[in-house]
């Protein structure tokens, strides 16, 4: 399950940051020189993203440490008994 866990995370982050990417250029094209404070918003959705990414990448890999850590303990107190 932890798997099934991890690829939805993945897949719904890079979904968002897709989307927001193409918010973020699809602004830029229909842009006129009148509202350039308008871009802050994708910006901000871009940043989203990349912390998102960056946490989420950090979750996966703490994740794996302590199923590797249940394991080793799991192999030890069959052991034991």
């Amino acid at each position: 399950f932890a798997w099934i866990g991890t690829i939805s995370l993945i897949s719904s982050v890079m979904m968002i940051g897709i989307i927001c990417i193409i918010a973020f250029y699809t602004k830029e094209q229909v842009k006129t020189h009148d509202d350039n404070d308008d871009i802050i918003g994708p910006l901000i959705f871009i940043l989203i993203f990349i912390l998102t990414s960056i946490m989420l990448f950090i979750i996966v890999l703490l994740s794996f440490k302590l199923s590797n850590l249940l394991y080793k303990n799991r192999n030890t107190m069959i052991r034991t008994l």
